[in-house]
C-alpha cells in the first residue's frame, strides 16, 4: 500500500511539473519608446550600447540631440545633433560622426570637438581598443594617443566597417565591399554590389562577411551568396545587420525586419508590434534583447527571450 501511494505521488508531482513549465512558457513582447516617454526624435539612425547597458540613439539630416535610456530615465544631449555614427570605447568614451560636421566624443563631464575631423559616417573599435574612423577617402586610427591616416587613394565614403577574426577591416561604401589588411585595399567586384551603396556590414562567428544596401549578400572567403526577396528578405533596400549570440542574422529594412538563422526567414511588421515598417538601425543588448531604430515609429524593442 505504501509503495501504491509513493507512485501516486510520484506521478502527481510529474504532472505538476508539467503544467508549471507550460504555464511558464515565454511569450515575446514588444515595447515602444518615442517623445510621449522620453525619446526627443521619432527618426532614430544609430543605436549603440554601453558597458553599463546604457543605450544611445542619435538622429541624423537635422534632428536634434542625443538621448541616453538606462532603462528608467531618459538624458538629451541637445549640443550634439545630426549624428550617422556612434562608438563607445573601451574607457566608456562616446564618439559620434556628425553629418557634416566635426568629429565629437563625449565623457562623463565634458566634449571634445575635433575641429580638423570631419565627414565622419562610421565608427567601430577593434579588439585592442584602437578607434577606426571612416572617412571620404579612407580610414583613420586613434589608438589612444596617436592619430594614424591610411589613404585608399581615391574617395572611397566609406559608411561602415567591421572587423573579422584577422584584424582586417571591411568596408561598407558607396561603391561596393573594400576590405583593407593593413596594407592593401581590396575591392570586391562581381558580387552583386557592382558600384552599389553599402549601408551596413557585419562578420559572423565563422568570419563569413554579411554586407547589406539593395540586397544581402554573404561571403565565405571564396564565394558570395546573395539573398534577396525571392528568399523571403522582407525588402530588397536594407539599412541594417546585427548577428546574434546564436547566430541568426538580423536585418533592418524598409518594409520590416528580417531574421534568418541560415534556413528560414522570418519577417516581423507594424502588426507584429514593431513602431514602424522602415527600420534604420538594430542593436542588441546584454540580455538578447533587440532594438530597432526606425524613420517614424521611434524605437520598438523586441524580448523574443
Amino acid at each position: 500500500m505504501k509503495t501504491k501511494f509513493l507512485k501516486i505521488g510520484f506521478i502527481a508531482l510529474i504532472i505538476s511539473i508539467t503544467f508549471a513549465c507550460e504555464k511558464e512558457e515565454f511569450t515575446p513582447t514588444w515595447t515602444t519608446y518615442n517623445e510621449v516617454n522620453g525619446l526627443p526624435n521619432r527618426k532614430v539612425d544609430v543605436i549603440a550600447i554601453d558597458n553599463e547597458g546604457n543605450k544611445w540613439f542619435g538622429s541624423s539630416m537635422g534632428a536634434t540631440g542625443i538621448a541616453k535610456f538606462d532603462g528608467k530615465n531618459w538624458t538629451v544631449y541637445d549640443s550634439i545633433n545630426d549624428v550617422m555614427a556612434i562608438a563607445i570605447d573601451k574607457d566608456g568614451n562616446k564618439w559620434f560622426g556628425i553629418n557634416g560636421g566635426s568629429l565629437t566624443k563625449l565623457d562623463e563631464t565634458h566634449y571634445t570637438v575635433y575641429d580638423t575631423i570631419t565627414h565622419v559616417d562610421a565608427i567601430t573599435v577593434d579588439k585592442n581598443g584602437d578607434i577606426w574612423f571612416g572617412r571620404p577617402n579612407g580610414l583613420l586610427k586613434f589608438d589612444g594617443v596617436n592619430w594614424t591616416f591610411f589613404n585608399a587613394g581615391k574617395n572611397m565614403s566609406i559608411s561602415a566597417i567591421a572587423i573579422d577574426g584577422e584584424n582586417n577591416k571591411w568596408l561598407g561604401t558607396y561603391n561596393g565591399v573594400v576590405k583593407f589588411d593593413g596594407k592593401n585595399w581590396i575591392k570586391y567586384k562581381g558580387n552583386g554590389w557592382g558600384y552599389n551603396f553599402v549601408t551596413d556590414i557585419a562578420i559572423d562567428s565563422q568570419n563569413n562577411v554579411w554586407a547589406v544596401g539593395s540586397c544581402v549578400s554573404k561571403f565565405d572567403g571564396k564565394t558570395w551568396t546573395t539573398y534577396t526577396t525571392k528568399d523571403g528578405l522582407a525588402h530588397y533596400s536594407v539599412s541594417s545587420v546585427v548577428i546574434d549570440d546564436i547566430g541568426n542574422k538580423w536585418f533592418g529594412t524598409y518594409n520590416g525586419v528580417s531574421k534568418f538563422n541560415g534556413k528560414q526567414w522570418v519577417t516581423y511588421r507594424t502588426e507584429d508590434g514593431l513602431a514602424d515598417n522602415h527600420v534604420t538601425s538594430i542593436a542588441i543588448d546584454n540580455q538578447g534583447n533587440k532594438w530597432f531604430g526606425t524613420v517614424k515609429g521611434g524605437v520598438s524593442v523586441f524580448k523574443d527571450k
